[in-house]
């Protein structure tokens, strides 16, 4: 795996190394004192208005960028009015938006990312009003974030998590699952939504299209251990994998990609 190259980007041997600089920052992100949801009416309506802004920006250049294409919307669309943890595969940098504002549309996601990503001066408030949540930055903002993500599937809201921990770039291998979205996927006894980004590519060997594959749902069976959900959702996350990288038409390169990590196939 060491070494590999897809496109303009040699990845990490290690599956939840970064593979772009994570810059540090003074201010206060994911501390305990940390406001992980404002709940503040201005607050409120100025983030209304930027997810609005979002849900006619995004599709526009979803669509002329990447020629993004959406499969299996109903199964979105079967848990309305239920806690969802939506889980993803990490590798386009607005792949985030593509879910929210293409996918779920009014239905406002919560995303869990890097504290750092927050941080980031401009970026980082305007992902906090389109409904990022960043990671805790020690004991008391972890316990916070739990609060919140507890709270926010309580209430019947989509929270998403990225299980690969880390953003690879036009990445087309899964890599292994961290298992803290399954955990509260399990402890609030809501289902898991597997959604998963692969790449149509060219003969020339570029990644021309994006395709968002949203599968049906995983609800936890009695008993089961975020590990074995998580699993479960790896599982169907490959099989679409192999299934889309099989087809000609949709690698019409001829060339190997990697779908399971660290194991080019065909």
């Amino acid at each position: 795996m060491k070494g590999a190259k897809h496109i303009n980007f040699v990845y990490p041997a290690a599956p939840h190394e970064h593979i772009m600089p994570v810059n540090e920052s003074k201010r206060p992100v994911g501390r305990a004192d940390y406001r992980f949801e404002d709940t503040r009416f201005w607050y409120q309506v100025l983030a209304g208005v930027v997810r609005a802004a979002a849900w006619v920006v995004f599709p526009v250049w979803a669509f002329l960028w990447m020629r993004t294409r959406i499969n299996g919307r109903k199964n979105f669309r079967a848990l309305r009015g239920q806690g969802i943890i939506v889980v993803a595969n990490h590798v386009h940098i607005l792949d985030a938006p593509v879910l929210g504002a293409c996918a779920t549309r009014t239905r406002k996601l919560r995303i869990i990312t890097l504290k750092e990503n927050m941080n980031l001066p401009l970026a980082g408030r305007i992902m906090k009003l389109l409904g990022c949540i960043p990671l805790g930055a020690d004991y008391g903002g972890m316990k916070k974030l739990t609060k919140t993500v507890d709270s926010l599937l309580a209430r019947k809201k989509p929270v998403l998590f990225y299980p690969e921990a880390a953003f690879w770039p036009y990445y087309t291998g899964l890599r292994p699952f961290t298992t803290g979205g399954f955990s509260f996927a399990v402890k609030n006894n809501v289902p898991v939504l597997p959604t998963v980004y692969t790449f149509g590519i060219n003969k020339r060997g570029i990644k021309n299209r994006l395709v968002l594959h949203i599968l049906p749902a995983i609800v936890p069976a009695v008993g089961e251990s975020a590990e074995q959900l998580s699993l479960r959702a790896y599982e169907a996350m490959l099989k679409i994998s192999h299934e889309f990288y099989a087809d000609k038409r949709n690698n019409k390169s001829g060339h190997k990609v990697e779908i399971e990590f660290g194991e080019p196939q065909a």
